[in-house]
């Protein structure tokens, strides 16, 4: 008989005519088709979930690279640079100078990945990073819904920052350099013009501040140098009082010890001349 079948001519052979082998093989193809319909409920149940809970909030963006102009972010504090987004989510970054700037602008809205270079920053400057995770749906990938902003991160690019001259100062050079081209310095009736003198007395009053500036730093290293050896003074003196006690303590521990060894010697003799009367 069969493992599936009746076994004889009495029990109709095998149900439909199949071998073992043959049912073996449908209940497998049964099994498998079973597993991949409950793989696809699961999926649509947690898709169902996801679209009725509320929107996580991210942890801070996280440095992954940086250059002069460019600062590389993951969004999730990680060293793997190769995860990706569940296609329902994608997230926002926001950026902004940290001294400076006081609002955030969007500097993009990434899908799918989770690693955002920002491009063309100053060399040499902090700057503050903040994101934000939202709920894409339909077929268009429309964002219908964004969570709350992570905790800041702050990182600087690489390199030096670019001085920047103050639009004051450049307006003076200017207007000097205009005043001395046109004039050479002398005003119409043959003196020094107002901007003449007034520049001439801002090169007089800098020269004083840097004489100034000379002598006290001056100043400064004589007293450094009277601090220093009024340090050396105090130091010499008092590894001077720290060898007189070493050598009091000296004396005093060898007189201890004289002593005591009179003592010893001392109650020797009484004991040799007591057993000597004896």
């Amino acid at each position: 008989g069969g493992w599936f079948g009746g076994g004889g001519g009495g029990g109709g052979g095998n149900a439909g005519g199949r071998t073992d082998d043959e049912l073996f093989e449908h209940l497998e193809e049964m099994r498998k088709e079973a597993a991949r319909y409950a793989a696809e409920l699961a999926k649509q149940e947690d898709e169902e979930r996801r679209a009725k809970a509320p929107l996580e909030k991210l942890q801070r963006p996280t440095l992954v690279s940086r250059t002069d102009t460019s600062v590389t972010l993951n969004l999730y504090r990680s060293k793997n640079t190769t995860q990706t987004l569940p296609k329902d989510r994608c997230w926002e970054l926001s950026l902004k100078r940290e001294k400076g700037d006081h609002n955030y602008t969007v500097f993009t809205s990434v899908k799918g990945r989770t690693i955002v270079t920002v491009s063309d920053l100053s060399p040499g400057t902090r700057y503050c990073f903040k994101a934000r995770v939202g709920r894409v749906e339909g077929s268009d990938g429309e964002v219908t819904e964004w969570g709350p902003h992570s905790v800041e991160s702050a990182y600087a690019t690489s390199g030096k920052p670019v001085p920047e001259k103050k639009s004051s100062d450049a307006a003076s050079d200017a207007t000097d350099g205009a005043a001395g081209s046109s004039l050479n310095g002398q005003a119409p009736g043959g003196g020094l013009s107002k901007k003449a003198k007034k520049r001439a007395a801002k090169e007089k009053a800098a020269a004083a501040a840097n004489e100034s500036e000379r002598d006290g730093v001056d100043a400064v290293d004589a007293t450094q140098l009277e601090r220093q050896a009024a340090l050396r003074r105090a130091a010499e003196a008092a590894a001077e009082r720290e060898m007189q006690e070493l050598e009091e303590m000296k004396q005093k521990l060898e007189s201890k010890k004289e002593k005591e060894k009179k003592t010893k010697a001392a109650s020797a003799g009484a004991g040799a001349g007591a057993g000597a009367g004896a």
